[in-house]
């Protein structure tokens, strides 16, 4: 019996020493875990009163899961708490929580902008990861970054030769601003072999910057063998994309013959989208195929408007515009041109009603039309209102400027009873006609629901119209501005309505007309 007993004290002793050992370990886990309790409370005290360091040491800590369980959004919390107090660290693991898409949504403009303030506010060590990233892995994000700051000098100095090689890098990774910009640096430097191979990569990726530069370099033979016709093609699916460069060389393709068939309709449609984008060479041919009537009803009166806008462009456009004046246009049209100046400038009703007589007797009725507005015009000492309305009323059978003019006379009861809902009618009418001013004045009847039912859509519509022909007034510019603050469906860049809304508040009531007759 005592050799047994003795047996299980000696199995019981061996038994103890193993597990005394497992109890030190666990008893020591619990310390450390104890410990690791108390310091991250002890850190979220000290964050929570606003020690800027302690949250950002708590965010990287939840960023990691040191200490913490792993929390991506908590970790952003204490960073951006820590942020606003410039902590320049934490600013920049801000950043890399929007470059990542960690804890939030992913944010490459955001994290640029948390990039650089970190890097200004003296954090030195973020650049240096983009330059190491860039250097030694080719990381898209820090080549454009890199780019950035060094284009621009963002806590370094301005280095060009940095920025295009970082340029370059992020190109060839992929990123379309850059290769757009790498294109375009091609371009300006006159490489236009490069220029091409951008601009057609870009085309490639349906980039409107792309399609466009690319088209016009075929269609040149810039930096490629020229090819005309398949210029044409890529210029036409830039002004499908709204480009109105696109539209300015194909209505000079198609006016000329030059690369598709001659074709003075389709010159026209491309021609009035750039004129009414304030692009002169267009406005200037537009005004000549009014003049002419090459692919349009010839029209005096939209061809003086069109070349007026040209002349008030610039001073190498007025130039141009003189010299088509007196030298290219035929003689019908110098004595429309000459008869408006006698009676917009001079007041010479005589003299100008003897020029328009002319324009009359060549069979353009933009002759009687003026005639009967200088009858109408109540400073003309031999005005005659019943005369100016009968004259009016045989223009306007043709006229959209006639129509325009009439209104006036119902509107006031002049040379005819007053009918304010003719007057309306003729408005109407005149806008659908192409007048530009008419467009602009319907536009304000139906924003008031003035003698018409008030139709803000309708109005938005006439507005446009007005703007595409730089008619649209002052007035008229604040009632469209309205519309955008609306959200009226219909209109055109409602995503940028802001931009549009700034944009129309400084349109100012102009005279073109009488600006470029003054100086003829």
């Amino acid at each position: 019996m005592k050799k047994v007993h003795l047996m299980i004290l000696a199995m019981a002793a061996m038994m103890l020493c193993p597990m005394s050992g497992m109890a030190q370990k666990k008893q020591k886990k619990q310390t450390v875990q104890t410990e690791q309790k108390d310091t991250v409370a002890i850190l979220t005290e000290r964050a929570q009163k606003g020690d800027d360091k302690a949250q950002n040491t708590l965010g990287n800590w939840y960023y990691t899961g040191k200490f913490v369980k792993q929390d991506y959004e908590t970790a952003l919390k204490y960073w951006a708490l820590s942020a606003k107090q410039n902590n320049a660290e934490a600013i920049g693991n801000m950043a890399m929580c929007y470059q990542l898409g960690r804890g939030t949504k992913a944010d490459s403009t955001m994290a640029v902008k948390l990039y650089e303030k970190a890097i200004t506010s003296g954090n030195k060590a973020v650049l240096q990861q983009h330059v190491d990233l860039a250097d030694k892995k080719n990381n898209l994000f820090s080549n454009v970054f890199l780019h950035h700051i060094y284009q621009n000098g963002i806590g370094v100095a301005r280095d060009q030769a940095k920025a295009q090689q970082y340029l370059k890098k992020a190109a060839e990774g992929g990123d379309v601003n850059c290769m757009r910009q790498q294109a375009i640096l091609s371009l300006n430097n006159k490489d236009t072999k490069e220029s091409a191979k951008w601009f057609k990569k870009l085309a490639d990726k349906n980039d409107p910057t792309g399609i466009y530069y690319y088209g016009y370099q075929l269609y040149k033979g810039m930096g490629v063998t020229q090819d005309k016709e398949k210029g044409v093609e890529y210029l036409k699916r830039s002004a499908r994309q709204h480009n109105p460069n696109a539209h300015r060389l194909l209505g000079k393709a198609y006016y000329e013959g030059d690369g598709v068939e001659q074709d003075y309709t389709e010159a026209v449609s491309h021609l009035k989208v750039a004129a009414g984008a304030k692009l002169g060479e267009s406005q200037m041919l537009l005004a000549k195929c009014y003049m002419n009537g090459q692919g349009i009803a010839k029209d005096y009166d939209q061809a003086v408007q069109w070349l007026a806008e040209a002349f008030c462009q610039n001073s190498k456009l007025a130039e141009q515009v003189e010299q088509f004046v007196s030298d290219e246009t035929d003689e019908t049209f110098k004595n429309y041109v000459e008869g408006l100046k006698e009676y917009y400038v001079d007041k010479d009703y005589e003299d100008a009603i003897k020029l328009f007589k002319k324009v009359d007797k060549a069979k353009n009725v933009e002759g009687i039309t003026m005639q009967g507005v200088c009858l109408a015009d109540t400073e003309n000492a031999k005005h005659n209102d019943k005369k100016a309305f009968k004259t009016l009323t045989a223009a306007a059978e043709s006229s959209a400027a006639a129509k325009y003019y009439l209104a006036q006379l119902y509107q006031e009861g002049r040379g005819t009873e007053k009918d304010v809902k003719k007057a309306a009618d003729l408005i109407v009418k005149a806008a659908d006609g192409d007048n530009g001013y008419a467009q602009a004045l319907a536009g304000d009847m139906y924003f008031e629901g003035k003698n018409v039912t008030q139709d803000y859509v309708k109005a938005a519509e006439y507005y446009l119209k007005a703007e595409a022909q730089s008619k649209l007034n002052a007035q008229s510019a604040k009632n469209l501005a309205k519309c955008y603050q609306m959200s009226i469906s219909s209109l055109p860049d409602l995503k940028k309505s802001d931009e549009r809304i700034e944009a129309l508040g400084k349109v100012r009531t102009e005279n073109h007309l009488l600006d470029m007759l003054k100086k003829l």
